[in-house]
């Protein structure tokens, strides 16, 4: 998932900053990367997904609990989105999946 960017952008291009760097500032996470990093990544003991005592995966909860408990913690205002394409939408339509022609929800 992504773009890899380190192929086009030179090194000196790229700065290494703290999460103090970030304090008072918006940031905006993709809900979808985040999530699909946190499903991949975030296991048990035994290398499964944690999950709830009916067997719900929670991987995904928690670490969006933590990443944003973690960000407001230093004063970072967190924007979290989750976009994908409406139903009978064609790829690259601005159209959201809750609807309506400016994208709202």
């Amino acid at each position: 998932m992504g773009v890899k960017l380190g192929d086009i952008i030179p090194p000196e291009a790229v700065e290494e900053v703290n999460l103090q760097f970030f304090n008072g500032k918006s940031v905006a996470i993709d809900g979808f990367n985040a999530l699909y990093q946190f499903l991949a990544t975030i296991r048990g003991p035994d290398g499964r997904p944690l999950m709830d005592s009916k067997g719900r995966v929670t991987s995904h909860l928690s670490g969006l609990f933590f990443r944003t408990l973690n960000l407001l913690e230093e004063n970072v205002k967190v924007g979290l989105r989750l976009r994908r394409p409406a139903a009978g939408a064609e790829e690259g339509d601005d159209k959201e999946a809750c609807g309506g022609e400016e994208g709202r929800g």
